[in-house]
């Protein structure tokens, strides 16, 4: 033990603990991903549809399903012409499928939202801090409400500023009245009242 603790202290490289954000699950293609900037913005799309997809995934979906729909035509022995719209028309589903998703969430958020408020503003006048609070409302709230509130609690958990995880929900919901819930809440804390 002696020798040990004469031994100089070796000190660890600092460990990263945000998230990495892989756009596809294929290392060359999550390479050039990164360098496109339309994919940030289709994770950002699928993030918000409540998808647990990588746009990598959702590109080789799509490719497979025109591919598929081409094929199919080619095989039936239908006019080349044809075969290519068909092709594109099923290789674009997908898109439509996940702004048909994002705007459902976004609507069920909306709905349950007011509920959200009302549950933390009696929390916040019975006592509880504000962290406490969104606990009541990760316990008691719907299903999506319980679900974007606890991710807020997590990140507080593994250390993230309170503004910097509350701004992260705009991330997945991006609602107006989202938008200014937050900005309430951080001018709150600022000034206090």
């Amino acid at each position: 033990i002696m020798e040990r603790l004469k031994e100089p202290i070796k000190r660890n490289a600092p460990v990263p603990i945000e998230k990495s954000e892989r756009l596809s699950d294929l290392p060359f293609l999550d390479r050039s991903l990164h360098k496109i900037a339309a994919a940030k913005k289709l994770q950002s799309l699928l993030t918000q549809a409540g998808l647990a997809l990588t746009p990598g995934t959702f590109i080789l979906l799509s490719l497979l399903l025109g591919t598929l729909g081409f094929f199919v035509v080619v095989v039936v022995k239908v006019n080349l012409s044809i075969a290519f719209l068909s092709g594109s028309f099923l290789s674009t589903l997908p898109i439509f499928y996940v702004h048909l998703k994002r705007r459902e969430r976004m609507k069920k958020f909306a709905a349950h939202f007011p509920d959200a408020i009302d549950m933390l503003s009696s929390s916040l006048r019975a006592g509880y801090s504000l962290q406490m609070a969104l606990g009541t409302v990760v316990n008691e709230g719907g299903d999506i409400i319980a679900h974007e509130f606890g991710q807020v609690l997590s990140e507080l958990e593994i250390g993230k500023n309170f503004e910097e995880a509350l701004k992260s929900i705009l991330n997945r919901i991006d609602l107006p009245e989202l938008r200014l819930f937050i900005s309430a809440v951080i001018l709150q804390r600022e000034t206090g009242g």
